[in-house]
């Protein structure tokens, strides 16, 4: 019962307190009134210098890492430039976002050279005294040219031993703060970022607790996942699967050192693997799943 209550509270920090970013894979998009798509949960932004409408940048790309959707934005020098913000409430310290993206088309014309897209992260405190949020930590990530779908890691640093209450992360197809002319792709818009399957790191404030007793392969996965406990082990382990968004996705209980999971059923993405052992001692690995 000890464990598995631990076990509960550990699910809860990961749910509760970690934080309440909502559709990191990009799947769930909804028509506005002017019958444009949009993301739920995201603020789309727009720069526009003087031509009518906004948006004309950022759209539901079909061709996913992962899933059905995946989402594009585009700058279009001297004229538009679209992308997108996600606020929320936190309440831990993530080492971080990973995720996958492709970035084409981002050649300028000379003397500008090539662009890159951009990865912000930004956490804060509400200082009560001074009436402002005071920065805890940031990241950023610059994401240079790439065909096929790449992996990514924006690592965050903390100026503060505070624990942040919001998180921020603005994701912009160039890096250029200024409006350079046109792109090599002068038929339309450039700098096509596509990203997809972000997720948030495990809290820096439960990491330190972990230890690497275990192994899992193959990872990725994509049916038959085997776990090995190293050394000694003090059965029963508790096993927990969650979803980067702290939901839990498949609980087990393993018995013995090598245990074969059947995990067919799992929808592809980025988990959390989570082992708890007899003695308390609490272990995280990630682990990736495809189709």
């Amino acid at each position: 019962m000890r464990q598995l209550l631990f076990l509960i509270v550990l699910c809860l920090v990961f749910t509760t307190g970690n934080c309440q970013l909502t559709n990191l894979d990009f799947e769930d998009w909804y028509s506005d009134s002017t019958a444009t798509n949009k993301l739920y949960g995201w603020q789309h932004l727009s720069y526009d210098k003087g031509l009518p409408g906004s948006m004309i940048g950022t759209w539901e790309d079909s061709i996913a890492e992962h899933g059905l959707h995946a989402l594009t934005i585009s700058r279009w020098y001297g004229y538009i430039k679209d992308w997108v913000r996600q606020r929320a409430e936190i309440s831990s310290r993530p080492s971080g976002i990973s995720g996958h993206y492709k970035y084409i088309e981002d050649t300028l014309l000379s003397p500008y050279n090539t662009d890159s897209a951009v990865v912000n992260i930004y956490l804060t405190k509400w200082n009560t005294t001074s009436a402002i949020n005071d920065t805890i930590g940031s990241g950023k990530v610059l994401l240079s040219h790439s065909t096929a779908y790449t992996a990514f890691n924006c690592n965050i640093i903390y100026t503060s031993s505070s624990t942040p209450d919001s998180i921020t992360i603005d994701i912009l197809p160039t890096c250029l703060k200024k409006n350079f002319g046109m792109c090599k792709d002068v038929s339309g818009k450039c700098s096509y970022l596509t990203i997809d399957n972000l997720s948030v790191s495990a809290p820096t404030d439960v990491m330190h607790i972990m230890t690497a007793g275990f192994d899992i392969y193959p990872n990725p996965v994509k049916d038959k996942l085997m776990v090995r406990v190293n050394g000694q082990i003090a059965a029963p382990i508790s096993l927990c699967i969650m979803d980067v968004l702290g939901r839990v996705a498949f609980k087990s209980t393993l018995l013995k050192s090598d245990t074969e999971l059947d995990l067919s059923g799992l929808n592809a993405g980025n988990y959390f693997l989570l082992l708890q052992n007899g003695n308390s001692e609490v272990q995280v690995k990630r682990l990736t799943k495809t189709n």
